[in-house]
């Protein structure tokens, strides 16, 4: 059976967290994450625990998550040494993700080094697909990345995919290791309405712009020529 978690805000940024937690700590497989509104905290959506297999997480917008640890929008850890521990067939598509400037913390001399996708702790990786996200990095940090390989031992097998992702100011570059085919990311500045209550209307593409149905076709709905990249 599938769990479907949708259409909620997660407030961590709110009196009873007070920036600190997670949106989402996620340690099973089979579940679909979307259109949910993540803002705050130490990390959005993470997995601690053994391989976690058919994970979709779609359509979410995260902001302002703060960096002590991990360092990322979503993160895979790989807990359990023995059994190994990463993501096994999962999707994470269509989701934009604001780095803002309002935290201030600093560690090892870097400003707010928050990522988008961390596999943490050597998390190994079989046939995953990033696409059609957005990254916007207004955090003055100088080494952020859509992913971040936080130390040794990741083990990638199958087909894995980085694609059609937006990035503006990752200044870590796209992330490298053997066995993730990147292709057709590019950079600049996002092409948002940028005004209003965030997430809605504030995330939303510019009619026309460089978001607006400049995504890749995933098999989700849409309207118009292509999908729009991000979670609107």
């Amino acid at each position: 059976k599938r769990i479907f978690v949708h259409d909620n805000v997660f407030d961590i940024l709110g009196p009873r967290a007070n920036g600190y937690g997670y949106g989402i700590e996620c340690n099973i497989g089979d579940i679909e994450i979307y259109r949910n509104w993540f803002n705050g905290g130490a990390n959005g959506v993470v997995n601690w625990h053994e391989p976690t297999r058919y994970i979709s997480i779609h359509h979410n917008t995260f902001y302002g998550i703060v960096h002590y640890y991990p360092t990322a929008a979503i993160t895979f850890n790989r807990y359990d040494t023995a059994n190994g521990g990463g993501m096994l067939d999962c999707l994470i598509q269509n989701n934009t993700h604001h780095m803002n400037n309002t935290v201030t913390s600093t560690f090892n001399g870097q400003v707010h080094q928050v990522h988008f996708l961390e596999m943490n702790n050597g998390a190994d990786i079989n046939n995953f697909d990033l696409s059609n996200n957005v990254i916007i990095n207004t955090s003055g940090g100088t080494v952020n990345k859509l992913i971040n390989f936080a130390a040794v031992g990741t083990v990638v097998t199958g087909t894995n995919t980085a694609r059609y992702n937006f990035l503006q100011g990752i200044t870590g570059g796209a992330g490298s290791l053997t066995g993730i085919t990147y292709s057709n990311n590019i950079t600049g500045t996002a092409q948002i309405v940028g005004s209003g209550v965030k997430p809605d209307p504030y995330y939303k593409p510019v009619v026309g712009g460089n978001l607006d149905q400049t995504g890749l076709d995933i098999g989700l709905p849409f309207a118009g020529t292509a999908p729009s990249k991000g979670a609107y």
